[in-house]
């Protein structure tokens, strides 16, 4: 038994995610607060998603009103902008997004170094457990021989990289001067791409 809830792109608008999600530095206290009140549990937090992973079957309430009290969601916005998936669904979705299946831009390929991200910190938070341990770890199986085996994988893009393709396709980059809004994995890749294309100069603030 396996109950995920959680909020993407595919749903609710950046500003409504910000408002949904915990931060880096808040995540360690939520999987602590995961770990008191069902044992176990593992948290997927990135600009594009929020979820919660939990084994067994938890009802829709009950986890709206631990993630509005524990994690901090906006209590107006929780009940319209979280899904809710059981079992083999919720199964067949985490398999997806570390695929990049699920993302913004398709076969994006940070997304399943995010996903190993988020089960490192489960275990560093002693929140896993047997079954989520199982799921992690064949997700990431999963999402390596997708990029391996098939064609996804050949043309593996990031939002940073399609961000600056864009920028170079509406005008001449090359005497530009760029601000890079944030200085975390996603500003340094954007950083890079911009670099890459021969922007004549990149801030970062």
């Amino acid at each position: 038994m396996l109950t995920m809830a959680g909020t993407s792109h595919h749903i609710a608008p950046l500003d409504v995610r910000e408002r949904l999600t915990v931060t880096g530095d808040e995540l360690p206290g939520l999987l602590a607060s995961i770990k008191r009140c069902f044992g176990a549990g593992a948290v997927i937090s990135t600009c594009n998603r929020f979820e919660v992973y939990l084994p067994g079957t938890h009802d829709r309430e009950g986890l709206l009103e631990f993630l509005i009290e524990e994690g901090g969601a906006d209590a107006d916005l929780a009940p319209h902008y979280f899904e809710f998936r059981q079992d083999e669904d919720a199964i067949s979705h985490i398999y997806e997004v570390a695929t990049g299946l699920d993302s913004m831009v398709l076969s994006e390929s940070e997304i399943l170094g995010q996903v190993r991200s988020a089960f490192s910190a489960t275990v560093a938070a002693g929140a896993d457990n047997s079954l989520l341990s199982r799921l992690f770890h064949t997700a990431i199986r999963v999402g390596r021989r997708a990029r391996s085996e098939t064609e996804i994988g050949h043309h593996a893009l990031s939002i940073s990289y399609v961000a600056a393709q864009q920028a170079r396709e509406l005008s001449s980059v090359e005497d530009a001067t760029v601000l890079v809004v944030g200085a975390g994995d996603a500003g340094r890749h954007a950083a890079e791409s911009l670099s890459e294309r021969g922007v004549g100069k990149v801030l970062v603030t």
